[in-house]
């Protein structure tokens, strides 16, 4: 099963965590963005748009860790269009805190989890390991 994560720069480090623990499990990355400084010309801005629209659109699944800027949500969005498997996480409530969320959060097809990053992977790997 393949997989994309979406989530802003601060978090790169749960980004990569998040990819190791699924790839050692079978899962594949279809795009590592962390690998990417910041964009420094309008060329680099299109070539990483590029990789990162293609890797929403080839993966099978697109993991949301909050919080995330305008690129996780346009993301999401992506993912939401595209009819994919969202896990959208946080490591606390507010993504239900009614002063601050997205109605996208409470789409039906997006999976919302909360509590640790090993307790998401656990559960990917639970409902999406039998896929692939």
């Amino acid at each position: 099963m393949k997989f994309y994560v979406a989530s802003s720069f601060s978090n790169s480090a749960a980004v990569q965590h998040v990819s190791e623990k699924l790839r050692k499990e079978g899962f594949i990355h279809t795009y590592d963005w962390t690998k990417n400084g910041r964009a420094k010309t309008k060329e680099d801005l299109i070539a990483i748009g590029q990789h990162e629209r293609d890797g929403v659109r080839e993966a099978d699944l697109v993991i949301v860790l909050l919080p995330g800027g305008k690129g996780t949500h346009i993301e999401l969005g992506m993912a939401i269009s595209l009819e994919k498997r969202i896990y959208l996480y946080s490591p606390d409530d507010q993504m239900n805190d009614l002063e601050i969320t997205s109605t996208f959060y409470h789409l039906p097809e997006v999976t919302q989890c909360i509590g640790s990053i090993n307790q998401l992977i656990d559960q990917v790997v639970a409902e999406q390991k039998p896929y692939h």
